[in-house]
């Protein structure tokens, strides 16, 4: 994640500032950014979380953050219904 901020740091930097190198800038110019994903990844190889979900555990949201988004998501089917109509 650091390598990406670094890149996206320089790449947004004022053309008349001090220009920051950052490994992987002109690839991502060139390329794109998934040519640059590309690279890194056979560099550094796969990127391993770590501690791997367990699927005994249960994921649930508490019932607060249920709530939130069930009321966000029946608004965002009734704004798009009613977009549609």
């Amino acid at each position: 994640m650091t390598a990406y901020e670094d890149l996206r740091r320089a790449a947004l930097e004022a053309p008349d500032g001090p220009v920051r190198r950052a490994p992987g800038l002109a690839l991502v110019v060139r390329a794109g950014i998934a040519a640059w994903m590309q690279a890194c990844r056979s560099v550094t190889g796969p990127v391993l979380s770590a501690r791997p979900p367990s699927s005994d555990t249960p994921r649930v949201l508490p019932g607060t953050v249920r709530a939130e988004v069930t009321v966000l998501l029946a608004e965002m089917a009734l704004a798009a219904a009613a977009e549609v109509a």
